[in-house]
This record gives structure tokens, C-alpha cells and sequence, in this order.
């Protein structure tokens, strides 16, 4: 049977009110020297159970039923297959060849330590954070994926506000960032398939299924979605629509597999590349609309999840300062040491640093997916969304101080990386070919 016109009504009333509240929210943010995701986090958040349902619970129960709190659920999930998906469809191989041996050093550095310093976290910290019934293994190494991942749409938004004399810096970084977070998602991959699993054999079944089915995407229905590609493109919209709808498709076959819906929609991008033009109209216009319905959608869906009470006892509030000194000293303080030995001096060192420990929206996809994974606990969770929140919020403080930003643009549509395609050229100009890295 399907919803009545009440729930409908009452789902479109949450939607109106959560894409003004995250507006504000990203509008204050950026009124104080914050990327905008920041105040679309926050205003998430302040939705939830963590303020709006402790202040005014009435209200809460009333804005936010259950069907409606599933609803934004389903629309969540939708915005963040197209958001990953667009991650994947702007990867460019030729961007994500290093240029020299230090942005590999600088990579490898700020994925590793933090992936490890996650992992031995994961194993002292499971009680506190872990999900009653999660398995050991997907745990800890869900754990080292998260504190291993750089926000790479709200860092090329922070490059957009970076000083002119930082140009070179922004590059490196949004270069750092692409690297270590497509490794991450393919890590992402291995976590998901043990998560829903059950027993080693079944576990190995599930991974060489979903082996498989990456395997296929990219070598057999790429070429294939290429040819279609370039027979769509004689219609006007066809071709984005191709490539949303492989997108889609790819979601439901790994959610079918067992496998959370980014896995899917990660692997639908790196597919169409080959003839998905991300600067097409249609795309621009899906993406726009994403940005500003169903991603705000999605941070009222994590607020939902998220009640900052949580988090008050002692023993997790321990946990949550752990793993925040654990994440800043893994992403922050080993970037910038590397970054120093490599021959950047000083202040750019630790500006890269402040870069790369960003986390923003794609935390928050990876969190979600961990916790719809059963891997984390409710409190769990919470402690995690509210590290991001510090670690992303951090990096325009540091970097005024450093002198190295000058102002935040208002969101652009498909930014990450054009972004970094145009910071490339620039630093190329600017550099002599001693000082590019």
C-alpha cells in the first residue's frame, strides 16, 4: 500500500524544513571563516535528538515521525550514491599520477600511520565503540579506514579560499587527498564484504564476489558504457541519463551482494569516466540538485542518528578524546612531519597537514556505512561524527593563522577536481620545475 497523502505531507514539510536549516547552517559557516559544510553538519545535527528533541521533544516527534525519519533515510542514501558517484566519475587517471616521489611519500604517510594508530585503536576501544555482535576484524579495520580518510570535496572547497602564494600547497594537497581516498574506498570494500559476512568461508566467498563484480565493471562494462556512451550523446540528456542509471544499477548490485551502496555507486564513476562528462548540463543540474535536497537529506538523517548525550559517560568520552589526539596526530602531526623532511619548510608543512586532516561529508558517508554495517555502536558513532566535526573545523583557524587562506567561495558545483586540474596548471606556470613537487 502505498504512503498517505498525511505521511507525504508530512515527509515534505521535514525536507523543506532541513534544506533551509542546512542552508543557514552552511551560510553561518561561512560568515565565521568555515567551509559551509561545517554549518550543514551542524544544523544536522541540531535537527536531531541532540538539541531540537531535548529542547522542544514535542515538536520533534512531530517533525520527525518514524516514517518520516525512514523516508529521509531512503532519500539519505540516494544522495550519497549520486555524491560518490560523482567522486568516481571525476577521477582522472592522469591527475592521480604523482608527480614526483614526495606526494608519494606525503600519500602513503598520512594513509598508513593513521590506518595503523586506527587499527590498535579499534582493539582497545571496541567496548566502547563497537556495535553488540560486531565481528573483530571488519571492526578494526573499519576503524583504521575512517581515521585514514581526507575529506576531498570539502578540501578542494578549502582550496578554493586558499591564498594566491598557496596555490602550489593546494595542489599537493587535493593530490595527497585523491590518492589516499580512492585507496580508502577500495578498503572500504574489503570492510564491507567481511562485515556481512559470516565465517571465513563465507567471508572469502563474499569478497571474491564482490572482486568480481569490480572486475567486470571496469574491464567488461566500461568499454561496453562507452560505445553506449557515444550513441547516447547524439540525444540530448541521454548520456547523463545512461550514467545516473548505471549508477543506480551498480548500487543495487552491490546491496544485492551484501555490500554497502557506495561500494556500488564508487565503482558506477570509475566505469562511465571513460564518456560521462561531468561539465554535461544535465549532470550539473543532478548534482546541483543533490547538494542542495538530498545531502542535506542525508545530514539530517546522520543528526537523526546522532544524540551528543550519547556520549556522556565518562568511558566514552575517553574513547572519543582518544581517537580524536589519535586522528590528528596520524593525519596532522605525521603529514607535517613527512612533508618537512621532503623539503617543504615549515609553514607549508604544517598547512598541509591542516589539509589533510580535514574529513567533512566523506567521514560521514564512511561512518554511516560502518554504522549501517553494524559495526558501530549508537554512541560509537556519535563520538566519531563529533571528531569530524573538530578535525574539519580546525583546518581554517590553522591556516589564517599560517597566513595561507584568504577567503571561502559559496559552493560550486563539481568542484573537486576541476579544482584540482586548475590548481595544477597554475602551480605548473608558477613553478620553476625545481619547486614543483
Amino acid at each position: 500500500m502505498g504512503a498517505s497523502s498525511g505521511e507525504v505531507g508530512s515527509l515534505l514539510l521535514a525536507l523543506a524544513l532541513v534544506v533551509v536549516v542546512a542552508r543557514v547552517g552552511g551560510s553561518l559557516a561561512r560568515a565565521v571563516g568555515q567551509p559551509p559544510v561545517i554549518g550543514e553538519m551542524a544544523a544536522g545535527i541540531a535537527l536531531g535528538p541532540s538539541l531540537l528533541g531535548a529542547v522542544a521533544p514535542g515538536a520533534f516527534a512531530w517533525l520527525f515521525p518514524a516514517t518520516v525519519h525512514d523516508d529521509l533515510r531512503v532519500a539519505a542514501n540516494l544522495g550519497v550514491v549520486l555524491f560518490v558517484f560523482m567522486i568516481g566519475a571525476e577521477l582522472d587517471g592522469e591527475i592521480l599520477r604523482s608527480r614526483s616521489r614526495s606526494v608519494l611519500t606525503v600519500t602513503a604517510a598520512s594513509m598508513a600511520v593513521p590506518f595503523a594508530l586506527g587499527a590498535a585503536a579499534a582493539l582497545a576501544l571496541r567496548p566502547e565503540l563497537a556495535a553488540d555482535g560486531a565481528a573483530a576484524t571488519p571492526f578494526v579495520l573499519f576503524v583504521g579506514v575512517a581515521l585514514s580518510v581526507t575529506a576531498f570535496p570539502v578540501l578542494a572547497r578549502i582550496v578554493e579560499g586558499l591564498a594566491p602564494h598557496a596555490r602550489r600547497l593546494g595542489t599537493t594537497a587535493l593530490t595527497c587527498a585523491a590518492l589516499t581516498d580512492g585507496l580508502a574506498w577500495c578498503l572500504l570494500v574489503v570492510v564491507a564484504a567481511q562485515a556481512r559476512a559470516s565465517g571465513a568461508r563465507s567471508s572469502a566467498e563474499r569478497l571474491a564476489l564482490v572482486v568480481l563484480f569490480v572486475a567486470t565493471a571496469l574491464l567488461v562494462a566500461a568499454p561496453l558504457l562507452r560505445r553506449l556512451g557515444q550513441r547516447a550523446r547524439r540525444v540530448r540528456g541521454a548520456e547523463a541519463a545512461l550514467a545516473i542509471a548505471v549508477a543506480l544499477v551498480f548500487a543495487q548490485t552491490s546491496d544485492s551482494l551484501g555490500v554497502h551502496v557506495v561500494v556500488g555507486a564508487f565503482v558506477a564513476g570509475l566505469a562511465v569516466r571513460g564518456f560521462a562528462r561531468t561539465r554535461d548540463r544535465t549532470l550539473v543540474r543532478v548534482d546541483r540538485l543533490n547538494r542542495s535536497l538530498l545531502l542535506p537529506a542525508f545530514f539530517a538523517s546522520v543528526g537523526l542518528t546522532t544524540n551528543v548525550r550519547a556520549v556522556a559517560s565518562p568511558a566514552l568520552l575517553a574513547a572519543g578524546a582518544l581517537v580524536l589526539v589519535l586522528a590528528v596526530a596520524g593525519k596532522f602531526g605525521v603529514t607535517t612531519v613527512v612533508a618537512r623532511a621532503t623539503g617543504l619548510d615549515w609553514r607549508d608543512s604544517v598547512g598541509l597537514g591542516a589539509l589533510l586532516n580535514t574529513k567533512g561529508l566523506t567521514e560521514l558517508v564512511v561512518l554511516k556505512t560502518g554504522l549501517e554495517l553494524g559495526l558501530l555502536s549508537s554512541g560509537g558513532f556519535t563520538a566519531l561524527v563529533l571528531v569530524t566535526l573538530v578535525t574539519t573545523a580546525s583546518a581554517g583557524p590553522v591556516l589564517r593563522r599560517l597566513g595561507l587562506a584568504s577567503s571561502w567561495h559559496a559552493p560550486l558545483a563539481l568542484p573537486e577536481l576541476r579544482a584540482l586540474r586548475a590548481h595544477s596548471k597554475l602551480a605548473g606556470e608558477l613553478a620553476t620545475p625545481k619547486e614543483r613537487l
